[in-house]
């Protein structure tokens, strides 16, 4: 399947998850029936290794269908590119976890959960004992194993546990991204063997045990340079359809002071252009910068810290320019958008929750880049 099949399948599906985005709200879960069309579709396989039936195709690909996706409904699009990438992450484990993964179908999906603070880890014979709790696992709800991480006794690891293996700790109670069914995982004293503990130091530096297994460029690169891209796609998406509401709001509704539409007034105008370019900036940078780390990994190129940290900062100048550009159009829309009915203030709540993610932080990025910039170390390890 080409790049513009993939398009056009999840052009196809977009109507269906954006009549289904109050249903997804009020649920705070996908939709069964949606994560049936999205196995359907096929466009889960996209980044999925060839010998586990995925197409294995280049990352870029799959963001391009996560915007897409995400411009329906920013919930569904968010857990697509979400569970897309866990295909990617197991793609790095060793063989035989790989193996064990996929043997009961192609279309398993994962939930994932790396904050280390809560995970209790002792080495056993054979593996190491896991306990803790592990909170915003976005799509856990459909998802058939779990990947966690930890700290062992030798560093940070991500450690992958099947279902029967964990609870699911319905806390998701929020303001935005309500579909997403983030909820927490809870985990006491689960064996997870040494095959299933995969060292992220490894996968940080692109020389994760999985590379060996797959002609795959995605594995090529360092992870932190190509995974957080899951994370900003989305906000593209929801940026570009509060966009495309936007213009279609303004177009349908008059002002109360002279009865024209909104969309004949200079100030919305400029409003809906300031907002415009945001927008576009935030997708040339996710396009230019995603096929940069790709085409990199294809040639070989070694990744220095100053790469690495650069393509941090990609990903946070994204998640602020989505945010920066929607919050514009927002200003503009009045007490209509104020109600639950209004697909502007559902891309507004969404847009703000997905910025708040630990891997599109401005801040931290920002002062890391600058760090480096002027000689000084990254005081981060994730970069």
């Amino acid at each position: 399947m080409n790049r513009q099949a993939l398009i056009e399948r999840a052009r196809e599906l977009a109507p269906r998850l954006r009549a289904r985005t109050a249903e997804t709200e009020i649920l705070r879960r996908i939709p069964d029936q949606t994560v049936d069309e999205l196995r359907a579709s096929g466009l889960l396989k996209i980044v999925q290794p060839r010998r586990f039936g995925g197409l294995e195709l280049p990352y870029d690909h799959m963001l391009e269908v996560a915007t897409i996706l995400s411009a329906a409904c920013g919930s569904t699009g968010w857990c697509f590119s979400v569970w897309s990438s866990h295909s990617y992450m197991m793609a790095m484990f060793s063989e035989q976890a790989q193996t064990e993964y996929w043997a009961g179908s192609p279309d398993v999906l994962s939930a994932t959960s790396s904050n280390p603070a809560a995970a209790k880890v002792k080495r056993v014979k054979g593996g190491f004992e896991l306990s803790g709790r592990w909170d915003f696992s976005s799509g856990c709800d459909a998802s058939d194993w779990a990947i966690v991480g930890g700290f062992a006794d030798d560093g940070l690891r991500h450690f992958l546990v099947p279902r029967h293996d964990y609870e699911i700790d319905d806390t998701w109670w929020v303001s935005g991204l309500r579909g997403t069914g983030s909820k927490d995982i809870v985990i006491d004293g689960a064996f997870v063997p040494e095959h299933r503990a995969l060292p992220f130091e490894l996968a940080r530096n692109g020389e994760s045990p999985g590379r060996t297994l797959h002609d795959d460029v995605n594995l090529r690169v360092p992870m932190l340079s190509l995974w957080p891209f899951t994370l900003a796609a989305p906000l593209c998406g929801m940026a570009r359809g509060a966009l495309t509401e936007l213009e279609q709001y303004t177009e349908q509704r008059v002002t109360m002071a002279t009865m024209q539409k909104l969309s004949s007034l200079a100030t919305v105008q400029l409003r809906i252009g300031e907002a415009a370019a945001r927008v576009r900036t935030a997708e040339r940078v996710l396009e230019h910068a995603s096929r940069e780390v790709l085409d990199r990994g294809r040639r070989g190129d070694r990744f220095s810290i100053g790469d690495r940290i650069g393509y941090r900062l990609d990903h946070a100048a994204i998640a602020r320019s989505c945010v920066e550009a929607v919050d514009t159009m927002f200003s503009v829309c009045g007490a209509h958008a104020l109600f639950d009915g209004s697909a502007i203030q559902r891309h507004h709540r969404d847009v703000h929750a997905a910025s708040h993610h630990a891997g599109l932080a401005w801040d931290t990025a920002a002062r890391e880049h600058g760090r480096v910039r002027v000689g000084l170390p990254p005081e981060s390890p994730l970069f």
